[in-house]
C-alpha cells in the first residue's frame, strides 16, 4: 500500500468531504453518570406496543405431586416396593410366638439374612433402576429360598409379594407412555363432551 502526503481540503478520517454531516460519536458504556435506559413500558398504545420487549414468561407454579408422579414413573416403583415389603412382611414373622417357625443355618442367620436382602433388593431397584434385572433375578431366588428358611416365606404372604415385585420389576419397560387412570379418563370424556355441546 503506497501512502501519500495529506493534500490540503481533504478531511479527516471519519468525517465527509464538505463537512456538513459529521460522524456519530461512539456509543458510552452504562455507569453511574450514564445509566442504562430503563426497559420501555406499555402505554396502552397498540402501534408502540409492539416494538416493546414482550414480558417475560412467568415461573410455572410447584406439583410436588406432579414431581413425584414423574419421578416414579421413571423407574420400576410399584415392583420394588412390593419386594421391599415383602422382606420386611417376612422379616416381621421371624418374632412370630406360635410353634411354626422354621431356621436353617447357624442360630437361624438364614432366616434373618435372605428377607434382608430382599429389602435391600426392593430398595435398590427404586434407586438404581439400572440393574434392575440383576435384583429382579436375585429377589426370585431370595423370594423362593424364604419357603425353606423364613416361616414357609412369611406364611405365604411375603413369599408372594416378593415374588411378584421381582415379575414388574422384570417386565418393566423405561420411557413408555404415561398411564392413566379410569377416573381421569372419566374427566377427560366429560370434558370433551361439554366442549362439544353447542
Amino acid at each position: 500500500m503506497v501512502s501519500r502526503d495529506p493534500v490540503p481540503g481533504d478531511a479527516p478520517e471519519g468525517e465527509p468531504a464538505d463537512g456538513r454531516f459529521p460522524a456519530p460519536p461512539a456509543p458510552r458504556e452504562p455507569s453511574a453518570r450514564w445509566p442504562a435506559a430503563p426497559a420501555p413500558e406499555a402505554s396502552g398504545d397498540p402501534s408502540r406496543d409492539a416494538f416493546a420487549a414482550p414480558p417475560a414468561d412467568p415461573a410455572p407454579p410447584s406439583r410436588p405431586a406432579g414431581a413425584f408422579r414423574t419421578w416414579r414413573g421413571r423407574r420400576p416403583f410399584a415392583g420394588g416396593l412390593l419386594m421391599t415389603l415383602g422382606g420386611a412382611e417376612i422379616l416381621v414373622t421371624e418374632k412370630a410366638s406360635i410353634g411354626v417357625v422354621v431356621h436353617i443355618g447357624m442360630q437361624g442367620l438364614t432366616g434373618y439374612l435372605i428377607p434382608a436382602v430382599l429389602v435391600v433388593c426392593g430398595v435398590l431397584t427404586i434407586v438404581n433402576p439400572a440393574q434392575r434385572m440383576f435384583y429382579s433375578v436375585l429377589g426370585v431366588l431370595l423370594a423362593l429360598g424364604s419357603w425353606v428358611t423364613s416361616n414357609l416365606g412369611g406364611f405365604f404372604a411375603g413369599l408372594l409379594l416378593g415374588i411378584l415385585g421381582a415379575c414388574l420389576t422384570f417386565g418393566w419397560v423405561p420411557d413408555q407412555e404415561p398411564r392413566t387412570g379410569p377416573l381421569r379418563r372419566r374427566r377427560a370424556r366429560r370434558a370433551a363432551a361439554a366442549d362439544a355441546r353447542p
